[in-house]
């Protein structure tokens, strides 16, 4: 039998003053004080991340088009950045335990993804056969593009809140992750030549979906403290 199994537990009993300064020591040696940042600060950068991926973004695609796409396309463009201020804000513009009810956050996450589906299918000007669509290399290529773009925005406008939800980080992490899918989606949908349906669902629509997916679940592992 172990020796230890037969002593009795004293829960009053407090260490020895020497024992005590010894385990804070322990517990607090190499610590250095943390910077705090403030929320604008947080938001300042967010804004300039999500600001600068569209400039890049809309720059590249300018280089290897020269187009900036239709008319319709462009008032499209405008009204979706108005969405994207608008998932923003609900992701991060006001505290954790403060912000709208997770309800009404995740029905955006659900619904803004479907209506740009909808949306994409409004704005294509014919729908070839489905064989065609996967068979084309400009449609696996330009959504390899548009998701590769769309993670890295959508992290770079995670980093300033890493650590600060410890309510819904996944759901903040999926509002969030929207947020940079839209930036690439409306960048990438002003400079892309190609007006095919499938080739608007599945390079440019599917790719906001799956970026979607995969900041919430990073915002699990990122956002909480």
């Amino acid at each position: 039998m172990d020796p230890f199994d037969s002593l009795e537990f004293q829960r009053d009993v407090q260490p020895r003053e020497a024992v005590s300064a010894h385990i804070r020591h322990a517990c607090t040696k190499n610590l250095t004080p943390a910077r705090s940042v403030s929320r604008r600060s947080r938001l300042l950068l967010t804004a300039l991340v999500a600001f600068a991926g569209l400039l890049a973004l809309l720059a590249a695609g300018l280089h290897d088009h020269h187009d900036l796409g239709s008319e319709n396309a462009l008032y499209g463009t405008l009204g979706w950045a108005c969405v994207l201020l608008v998932v923003l804000g609900l992701g991060v513009a006001r505290p954790p335990g403060k912000r709208v009810r997770w309800q009404a956050r995740l029905l955006v996450a659900l619904l803004v993804p479907l209506s740009f589906l909808g949306y994409l299918a409004f704005e294509a000007s014919e729908t070839l056969p489905m064989d065609r669509a996967l068979g084309n290399e400009g449609t696996v290529g330009c959504g390899v593009y548009t998701l590769l773009t769309s993670a890295v925005v959508s992290l770079g406008i995670m980093l300033p809140w890493r650590r600060t939800d410890p309510v819904s980080p996944g759901l903040t992490g999926a509002l969030l992750g929207l947020g940079g899918g839209l930036v690439a989606a409306i960048a990438i949908g002003v400079v892309c030549p190609c007006r095919e349906g499938w080739h608007l669902w599945l390079a440019h629509g599917a790719s906001l979906v799956t970026v979607v997916l995969i900041g919430a679940w990073v915002g699990r592992r990122w956002l909480a403290p």
